[in-house]
């Protein structure tokens, strides 16, 4: 008997040994289910920041002050100055990160920059600036007898008169500030 019952014993450790392969081998082959899957993201590309000046709700600016737009990562799109004064044009700098505005602008006027900026992956972004400049206190117009914008002749003299007398301390602040330019230039 006793080799009978040795025979009856292996059937049974056999089943054993195919069962335990068969969950070693599940346990190893590699799930399909998307909730152990990985996906390597890269991080967003920062929008680019835009800085205006002067920054909006200023007061009393300076006529003289430039607007300023600047682009930290990331360049300038576009920039637009709306005003019911003159309009204001401005220059961009080669690396497309600095806008400034040519001339000066107008006193006792609301002045509304609207700024748009791209980042390396092509999205905008856009920034506004509101802000008003200084009314002064006083003002006076400027008269050039002949013609204001018109043609004159070498050494026919330009005679430009004021509204209104200027004080002895602000005279040379004012001359240094009229200018003429010809076409072709002078020299």
């Amino acid at each position: 008997m006793s080799g009978t019952s040795g025979n009856r014993r292996w059937p049974a450790l056999a089943a054993i040994m195919v069962a335990v392969t068969g969950m070693v081998l599940v346990g190893c082959t590699p799930s399909t289910s998307g909730s152990h899957a990985s996906v390597v993201t890269s991080p967003p590309v920062p929008a680019a920041k835009l800085t205006i000046t002067p920054a909006t709700g200023s007061q009393n600016v300076a006529p003289d002050a430039p607007i300023t737009v600047t682009a930290s990562s990331g360049k300038i799109r576009d920039v637009k100055v709306q005003t019911a004064g003159d309009p204001v044009s401005g220059s961009l700098d080669a690396k497309g990160t600095t806008w400034t505005s040519s001339g000066t602008l107008n006193v006792s006027q609301a002045y509304t920059v609207t700024a748009t900026g791209v980042n390396s992956a092509g999205k905008t972004s856009e920034l506004t600036s509101t802000f008003n400049t200084l009314t002064p206190d006083k003002t006076f117009k400027a008269h050039i007898y002949e013609s204001e914008n018109g043609t004159y002749g070498v050494g026919m003299p330009i005679i430009v008169t004021l509204n209104s007398s200027i004080p002895d301390a602000l005279r040379k602040s004012v001359t240094d500030r009229l200018t003429i330019t010809s076409t072709p230039p002078v020299t």
